[in-house]
C-alpha cells in the first residue's frame, strides 16, 4: 500500500507544475515520435519535456530506495498477533517463598490489555486479609513469554516494592490463544521469590 501511495505521488506531482507551465507557454510544447524498424524515437520539448525528466528522476529514485516502512509494518503486525494470544482476563495462583522458608499463597484476577503501541496487565491480589492493587509498569512480549514489571503493594500504607516476573506460554495447538501460563517472580531487592500459574478466564 505505501508503495502505491509513493507512486501515484511520482505521477502526480510533477503534473502540477507542468500544467502551470502549459497555461503559459503552451505554444512552446513540442512532442514528436518517428517509427524504427525496432522502436520508437521520440523528439519532446517545452513543458511535456520538463514533466518527462522530473517523471523519470523521480521514478529512478524510487526503483532504488528501499521500503524502510515494510520491516516495521511486518514487526508491528507480528506484535499484534502475539498480544491476541494472551489479551483477557487472567486467574492467577501464585506461592511466595519467604526469606525463612516459609510460603506464602496469593490469588490474583488479572487483566491484560493492549494500547496502541503497548500491553498493559494489572490487576487485585489477596493474601491472607491482605488485599490490594497492583500493576505491571513495564512489559515485555515475545511469541514464547510475558515478563513484567510490576509494583508490589506492602500490608504497611505508604511502602511498596518492584517486582519481576517471567512467564512461559503453556500453548495448545488446538486453540488460538494461549489458555495457561507458568512461571516464577522475585521482589527486587530483597530474598524473596515465588511461583505463579496463570489461567485464562476469558
Amino acid at each position: 500500500m505505501d508503495k502505491i501511495i509513493v507512486l501515484s505521488a511520482i505521477i502526480i506531482l510533477p503534473l502540477l507544475p507542468s500544467v502551470i507551465i502549459y497555461k503559459l507557454f503552451g505554444q512552446l510544447n513540442k512532442a514528436r515520435s518517428t517509427g524504427k524498424k525496432y522502436g520508437i524515437a521520440f523528439t519532446l520539448g517545452g513543458p511535456i519535456a520538463a514533466y518527462f525528466i522530473i517523471f523519470v528522476t523521480a521514478f529512478y529514485f524510487y526503483q532504488n530506495i528501499p521500503n524502510e516502512l515494510e520491516p516495521l509494518s511486518l514487526e508491528l503486525q507480528k506484535k499484534e498477533s502475539i498480544a491476541k494470544k494472551v489479551i483477557g482476563t487472567w486467574d492467577a495462583n501464585c506461592v511466595y517463598i519467604l526469606p525463612d522458608g516459609s510460603k506464602m499463597a496469593a490469588t490474583s484476577e488479572i487483566s491484560i490489555t493492549k494500547g496502541e503501541f503497548d500491553i498493559y496487565v494489572n490487576g487485585v491480589y489477596k493474601t491472607g486479609e491482605f488485599k490490594g492493587h497492583w500493576k505491571a509498569r513495564k512489559v515485555f512480549l515475545d511469541h514464547k513469554q510475558l515478563s513484567y514489571v510490576f509494583d508490589v503493594p506492602a500490608a504497611t500504607p505508604g511502602r511498596s516494592a518492584l517486582g519481576l516476573a517471567v512467564l512461559d506460554f503453556v500453548e495448545d495447538s488446538k486453540k488460538e490463544k494461549v489458555t495457561q501460563m507458568i512461571g516464577n517472580f522475585g521482589v527486587i531487592g530483597s530474598n524473596i521469590t515465588g511461583q505463579a500459574e496463570f489461567k485464562r478466564l476469558q
